[in-house]
């Protein structure tokens, strides 16, 4: 049976999934440079959700480099069940968290530009 590209225990699984680490270590950076960041609940929960990609992307990195090695890729049902809806979790997560961070500032799009709701008048 011929292995997808991307499937675990595949060259390009372990180059991805190092990818996914560098570029989740990246966000923390950039997230925890602002100095308002601890001000809003949601990026605090979007970076305890980057905190946990980090190990996650790691150790099914460890998976794969493994399996590279041994030439023998993991496709027992169980394992790849716990990859399945980890990586699901995590991305409704990161989804959730991006989507509540987008907003938590408060800022609204008008007719005229953006503006901070003390700043928009109501008639």
């Amino acid at each position: 049976m011929e292995a997808l590209p991307g499937a675990v225990g595949t060259s390009a699984s372990l180059s991805l999934r190092l990818g996914q680490a560098i570029f989740a270590v990246a966000s923390l950076l950039f997230m925890c440079l602002d100095i308002q960041f601890y001000s809003y609940t949601s990026f605090c929960f979007l970076v305890t959700v980057m905190g946990l990609i980090i190990p996650w992307s790691l150790t099914l990195a460890v998976v794969d480099v493994c399996s590279v090695f041994i030439n023998r890729a993991t496709r027992q049902p169980g394992i790849l069940s716990i990859i399945v809806i980890g990586d699901w979790e995590l991305a409704l997560m990161v989804g959730d968290g991006a989507q509540a961070g987008a907003d938590s500032p408060g800022w609204r799009l008008t007719p005229l530009g953006c503006k901070k709701p003390s700043e928009l008048k109501m008639a």
